[in-house]
C-alpha cells in the first residue's frame, strides 16, 4: 500500500504555530527580568531614563558613546543585553545609527532609537538599520515603556516567524528532495512500474515500463491502463482481468498469475510476473494503483535449460565409475548413484538410512569419519575406511565435499565421492615391505658418504661417515674435506682445480688417506663425482675404509690367479642363483590359481630378469662400475618382451645411443624400463590391438642422459599420475626415477611417452 503525501497545507499550519508562539511569549515584562543597554551622552537625561526603566523592573546598563555600546556587545557577545535604547545624536563620536549597524553585525537583538529630533530624515535613517521603534524623548515615560514592551514583542514574533520560515524551507526542500529521489528511484528500478489515478488512467511510468509496453510516458498519461497494459492469459490467450479494477474495489494488493502475457504496442509479447497495490491517501481512501511487473521470458527459458541440464548431470552422475552419496547434515543418505547400490546390495534402498548404518553396520558415526570433519571445518576432507563385511569392496577412499548455502555459507549437505582402493592398499602393503627391506640395507651400509660444495665445505654426511671419522655430525658440517686429509697429501688448490674440471655425472674413483679425529690415518677408496642439485654444483663422495683390503692385497698378491678363478666361480653361481630364482617365480606363477598372484609373480620374474641381464652385461664387459646403455637396454628389452604375452602383435624397438652410466644408476633404470615396457604391452593395446613401443636413450646438449619409453596405444588416462597411481608398477616407476635422481614428465597425445632426465651427467662411450 502506498501512502499519499500532503502539500501546501503545511504552510497554513506553520503560520498558525507562529501566532500561537507569539501569544505564549506575550507575557508581562514584570514576570521576567530583562537587561537594557542605554546609550545616551547626556548624563541627566540618561539618569532620568534609567530611573524610569528600573522602576518598571528592567535591568539597565548605561554607556555614553556608540563605541562603548559596540564594545559592550562585543566584549561578552552581548548575551546579557536583551534590548538597546540608542540615542541617534551622540555628539562627535559615531552616531547611534552607525553604532546600531555595528551592533547588529555582531548579534541580532531589538534596537529602539531615542531622539529629540522628529524630522523625517532621522526617522528614515533609523529605519535603514531595522529598528524596532523610534521614541521622542519628550514623549514621556509611558510612551517609552510601551515602546520597549512593543519592541520585545515584535522581536519575539519576528524570531518565531524566522524559525518557522527556516523550518518550512527545510521541509519544502526535503519534500522536493523526496520527489527527486522518488523520480530517480522509479526511473532506475529494474522492474517496470506504472501508476494510475482512481479512474484507472495512467499518471506515471518508468523507462522499463515504456520499453515493455511500447508506450512513451507523455503518450500514456491520461490513457486508460487497459489500453497501455494489455495482458492475456497464456494457456487460452484470452484477455486477463484488469488488476486496477480489483485493487480499487478491494483496497488490497493483487498478484497476477505466472502465466500472464503482456502484448506491447507493436504486437511483441512478453511473459511477465506482476503485482498491483493501492495508493492510499491520508483519508484512507485509494487514490490510484501502482502496478509493478517484470519480463520473465528469459527466466522461463532458463528454467527449461536448467531442467535439461539437471537431466544431463543425472546421466553423468549415474555413469561415473566411483561411488557417489549425497547426505543431509545429519548423515542421512539423500541420494546415491548405481555404483553405491552395486557395492551395498543388501542395504538397498540406501536413501533414508544413515551412512554409518548402511555402509559400516554401525549404530553411531565412525570415529575417523571424514564427512564429520567436513561438517566441522567446512572444507573438503579425505579419508580411507574399510568397506562393509558383506561388500565386495575391502577398502574405500572417501572425499567429503560440503555443500554450502549461497550468501550465508551454511552447510546444507555433503557429497561423498567413494573410490575402491582395495587393490591399492594391497600394493601399498607390498611397497612398504619393500621399502623396509631397502631401508634396512641402507642402514647397514659401511660406506661413508660426504656431500660438499666446490670449495670443499661439507654440506651433509651419513652415519657411517660419523662413525668412520670419529667426528660428530655437527662438527663435520662445520669442516671442509681438507680437514680430513693428513699433512703431505695432494695440495687443496690442485684438488679444487680437479673438481671444477670434472663433468657433471662423470664418476671418479681414487684412493687417498683420511685422518680421524683421534689423529690416526687410514687408507680410503673414494668414489666421487660432480653433481648438480637444483642450481648448485656439488661433489658427492662415497668413502670406504680400505685398511683391511690393503692388508689383504699385500697378503694375497701372489694368489691373484686363484682369486680370479674363485671369482669366476662365484659369478657363475650368482648367475645360476638368479636364474634359479627366476625359474622358481615362473613355476610358482604357473601353479597359483589367482590371476592377480600370477601377474604379480610374472612381474617379479621380469624384474629379476632385468637385474640378471645387467649382471651378465657388467661382468661380461669386465667393467663392474659402469656400462653403456647400448650394451644393456636393447638385450634387456628383448628379454622382457620375449616373456610378455601379446608381444607378437606389439612391435618393440630400441633407439639407444652409446651412453655410459654407473651400475648404481643402471639397476634402477633397468627396473624402470622393465615396468614401462611391460605396462605398455599389457595395457596400452587392449582388445587385440597392434602397435609399437619404442625405448630410446640419448645424451642431451648439457651432457645429461635422457631415457624415453613411448607407445602409440590408447594412452594413459589423464587422472593417473605415477606419484598417486593405484598400481604398484607406476608407483615403482616414480620411486625408481627419484632414486636415480631423474625428473619425470609424461606426454599423453597420440599414446603415452615417459621422459626421464637424469640429474647426473652421462658420458659417451
Amino acid at each position: 500500500m502506498v501512502r499519499a503525501r500532503t502539500g501546501p497545507r503545511q504552510l497554513n499550519e506553520a503560520r498558525q504555530d507562529i501566532c500561537q508562539t507569539v501569544w505564549e511569549r506575550s507575557v508581562s515584562e514584570s514576570e521576567q527580568t530583562r537587561t537594557l543597554l542605554l546609550v545616551e551622552d547626556q548624563a541627566m537625561v540618561a539618569l532620568a531614563e534609567k530611573r524610569t526603566l528600573t522602576s518598571a523592573g528592567y535591568g539597565v546598563r548605561h554607556v555614553q558613546t556608540g563605541a562603548d555600546a559596540v564594545d559592550a556587545i562585543q566584549r561578552d557577545g552581548g548575551e546579557e543585553i536583551d534590548l538597546v535604547l540608542m540615542d541617534i545624536d551622540l555628539g562627535d563620536d559615531m552616531d547611534g545609527v552607525e553604532a546600531a549597524r555595528r551592533i547588529l553585525a555582531i548579534r541580532e537583538l531589538p534596537i529602539v532609537f531615542l531622539s529629540s529630533h522628529a524630522e523625517p530624515e532621522y526617522v528614515t535613517r533609523s529605519e535603514q538599520v531595522g529598528s524596532y521603534g523610534y521614541v521622542l524623548k519628550q514623549a514621556g515615560d509611558t510612551v517609552l515603556l510601551t515602546s520597549v514592551k512593543g519592541a520585545f514583542r515584535l522581536f519575539e514574533a519576528h524570531q518565531a516567524l524566522k524559525r518557522k520560515n527556516e523550518e518550512l524551507a527545510r521541509s519544502q526542500e526535503a519534500l522536493r528532495r523526496r520527489e527527486r529521489d522518488l523520480a530517480v528511484t522509479l526511473d532506475s528500478i529494474g522492474d517496470a512500474v506504472i501508476a494510475t489515478d482512481a479512474a484507472g488512467c495512467v499518471t506515471r511510468m518508468n523507462p522499463v515500463a515504456e520499453g515493455l509496453t511500447g508506450w512513451r510516458r507523455k503518450e500514456a498519461e491520461g490513457v486508460p491502463l487497459t489500453d497501455v497494459f494489455r495482458i492475456l492469459d497464456a494457456p487460452n490467450r484470452e484477455p486477463a482481468e484488469n488488476p486496477v479494477t480489483r485493487v480499487l474495489e478491494t483496497g488490497t494488493i493483487m498478484g497476477l498469475g505466472n502465466d500472464t502475457i503482456l502484448v506491447a504496442r507493436d504486437g511483441s509479447e512478453y511473459q511477465i510476473a506482476d503485482s498491483a497495490a493501492p495508493i492510499v491517501g491520508d483519508d484512507g481512501a485509494a487514490h490510484g494503483v501502482v502496478l509493478v511487473f517484470r519480463d520473465v521470458t528469459e527466466e522461463y527459458r532458463l528454467r527449461r535449460a536448467v531442467e535439461e541440464h539437471e537431466a544431463f548431470l543425472t546421466s553423468i552422475f549415474e555413469s561415473v565409475q566411483d561411488g557417489i552419496s549425497v547426505l543431509d547434515p545429519d548423515l542421512t543418505i539423500r541420494y546415491v548413484n548405481g555404483v553405491m547400490e552395486r557395492w551395498y546390495p543388501s542395504k538397498t534402498p540406501l536413501p533414508g538410512r544413515t551412512c554409518y548404518e548402511a555402509y559400516q553396520d554401525r549404530e553411531a558415526p565412525c570415529p575417523v569419519c571424514p564427512t564429520l570433519r567436513a561438517l566441522e571445518t567446512g572444507k573438503v576432507e579425505r579419508g580411507e575406511v574399510p568397506g562393509a563385511a558383506d561388500s565386495p569392496v575391502g577398502w574405500i577412499e572417501l572425499f567429503a565435499y560440503p555443500m554450502k548455502e549461497a550468501g550465508t555459507g551454511r552447510i546444507t549437505g555433503i557429497v561423498e565421492f567413494v573410490r575402491d582402493i582395495t587393490d591399492r592398499r594391497r600394493m601399498e602393503a607390498a611397497l612398504r615391505e619393500s621399502e623396509e627391506k631397502y631401508r634396512s640395507l641402507f642402514e647397514q651400509s659401511v660406506d661413508e658418504v660426504y656431500v660438499h660444495d666446490l670449495d670443499g665445505n661439507i654440506l651433509d654426511v651419513n652415519r657411517a661417515a660419523v662413525a668412520g671419522s670419529g667426528y660428530a655430525a655437527e662438527e663435520l658440517l662445520r669442516m671442509t674435506v681438507f680437514d680430513l686429509h693428513p699433512p703431505g697429501e695432494q695440495p687443496p688448490a690442485e684438488i679444487l682445480e680437479q673438481w671444477r674440471s670434472w663433468r657433471p655425472g662423470e664418476p671418479v674413483t681414487l684412493e687417498t688417506r683420511h685422518r680421524r679425529r683421534d689423529g690416526t690415518v687410514y687408507p680410503v677408496e673414494v668414489r666421487t663425482g660432480r653433481v648438480r642439485f637444483g642450481e648448485q654444483d656439488m661433489v658427492l663422495a662415497l668413502v670406504r675404509d680400505i685398511t683391511e683390503r690393503k692388508r689383504a692385497e699385500e697378503r694375497i698378491h701372489g694368489l691373484l690367479h686363484e682369486k680370479e678363478v674363485l671369482l669366476r666361480e662365484v659369478h657363475h653361481r650368482i648367475k645360476n642363483n638368479l636364474n634359479t630364482v627366476r625359474s622358481l617365480l615362473s613355476l610358482q606363477a604357473d601353479a597359483v590359481e589367482s590371476a592377480e598372484a600370477t601377474a604379480a609373480l610374472q612381474d617379479a620374474g621380469r624384474r629379476m630378469e632385468s637385474m640378471r641381464v645387467l649382471y651378465e652385461r657388467l661382468h661380461g664387459s669386465g667393467e663392474l662400475e659402469a656400462m653403456s646403455l647400448r650394451d644393456y637396454v636393447p638385450p634387456l628389452v628383448e628379454e622382457v618382451t620375449r616373456l610378455l604375452p601379446g608381444a607378437g602383435r606389439v612391435r618393440v624397438t630400441t633407439e639407444v645411443e652409446d651412453i655410459e652410466l654407473s651400475a648404481k644408476q643402471l639397476s634402477p633404470l633397468g627396473l624402470l624400463v622393465n615396468e614401462l615396457v611391460t605396462n605398455a604391452v599389457k595395457h596400452g593395446f587392449p582388445d587385440g590391438r597392434s602397435g609399437t613401443v619404442t625405448v630410446g636413450a640419448r645424451a642431451a646438449e648439457d651432457g645429461t642422459a635422457v631415457v624415453e619409453v613411448a607407445d602409440d596405444g590408447v594412452g594413459l588416462p589423464a587422472e593417473i599420475e605415477p606419484q598417486h597411481s593405484p598400481g604398484l608398477g607406476l608407483t615403482l616407476v616414480s620411486l625408481l626415477a627419484e632414486q636415480i635422481g631423474a625428473t619425470l614428465s609424461i606426454e599423453r597425445e597420440g599414446g603415452t611417452r615417459f621422459v626421464f632426465e637424469l640429474a647426473e651427467s652421462a658420458s659417451r662411450g
